[in-house]
């Protein structure tokens, strides 16, 4: 099985993690496992940016804006710099959406 991300663990790789008696992962570290994938495509302080925008819209009922994804990160960062993420750090849409086409591809493959 190939890896998704360059030195990464591979989706069944990932699933073997949890707890050690039964496997079992809880949702934050399915979730936190999936957005691991997409680690090599950010900065380090960009791929915090990147998580929070995911979490919240997997997670929030609330409103998708940028306020909403401020207000539940909890950041202590000024809230413009979640602006400035999508507007002027370096991460490639191009890049996200090819790796989560590898994802899906990986995922169906396991399936059959």
């Amino acid at each position: 099985m190939k890896n998704i991300d360059k030195g990464g663990l591979s989706i069944e790789q990932k699933h073997r993690r949890g707890c050690r008696s039964c496997g079992h992962q809880s949702l934050g570290d399915l979730i936190q496992g999936l957005l691991d994938n997409y680690r090599p495509l950010f900065t380090k302080p960009s791929f915090e940016y990147f998580c929070a925008f995911m979490r919240c819209f997997m997670g929030s009922d609330q409103k998708k804006c940028v306020t909403t994804v401020f207000w539940e990160s909890l950041s202590k960062k000024h809230f413009s710099t979640f602006y400035r993420f999508l507007s002027q750090y370096r991460w490639s849409l191009k890049a996200l959406c090819q790796t989560t086409v590898r994802l899906l591809v990986e995922i169906f493959a396991l399936s059959q």
